[in-house]
């Protein structure tokens, strides 16, 4: 896990979209986060505790055999819900990140759009997305160009990621921004799919399971 410094941020984005709006401040106490999102290898350790339950299918998005082979161990698990990726971070004794803490570890708090900085992912391999001959997952860590100013990597591509908050609109922005029904959960970062930058904010129902949805864990730091 990665160390998050307590102190303010600046979340949200006024050039993006209505959901983004407004960029404002937020002050956190320090915490940890995953250096990266949870693997079919790490989720199988809850498996077998009885303490998780497995993903839905077994497959990826072009792999017909995903979850238990030993070469995508180190890939991000997939076809996890909400609260799949709730009762793992439970069992590891870890919560999922806020929306907030799952940003500030994206971006820093230079304002930056991307973990990286303000550049859109390129031919420099900053992140898995549109990347030409990539059309699935890969192991996580493989993109190291694109670390966020903390270490986290994988923030943006790959997969999206659960965050423990409901969808609801930023104080001051536009509740018609938002189209959700209520108990929509928080998605972040995109995938290989979707592309996003570290402001970006989707929601779903939590009991929604896909190829290119995963998680990763947070801890609050003790003083």
């Amino acid at each position: 896990m990665l160390y998050v410094p307590a102190g303010s941020f600046l979340m949200g984005d006024d050039t993006g979209w209505d959901a983004q709006k407004p960029a404002h401040e937020v002050a956190l106490d320090a915490y940890w986060i995953d250096e990266t999102e949870v693997t079919n290898s790490m989720y199988s350790l809850c498996l077998e505790t009885g303490e998780c339950a497995a993903p839905s299918e077994g497959r990826s998005y072009t792999r017909e055999r995903y979850y238990l082979d030993p070469a995508t161990a180190d890939f991000p698990v997939l076809y996890v819900d909400w609260e799949d990726a709730r009762r793992y971070c439970a069992w590891a004794e870890r919560s999922l990140p806020t929306e907030a803490q799952w940003e500030k570890a994206a971006r820093g708090t230079d304002g930056r759009v991307y973990p990286w900085g303000d550049q859109p992912p390129s031919d420099e391999f900053l992140n898995n997305f549109n990347v030409t001959f990539l059309e699935d997952t890969v192991r996580v860590g493989s993109f190291p160009k694109g670390a966020s100013p903390y270490g986290a990597l994988d923030m943006t591509g790959n997969v999206w990621e659960w965050t423990a908050d409901i969808l609801a609109p930023y104080a001051g922005g536009d509740p018609a921004a938002l189209d959700y029904d209520q108990g929509y959960r928080v998605l972040r970062g995109g995938s290989f799919v979707d592309a996003a930058d570290a402001t970006t904010r989707y929601g779903n129902y939590p009991e929604l399971r896909m190829h290119d949805i995963g998680f990763r864990c947070a801890l609050e730091a003790l003083p």
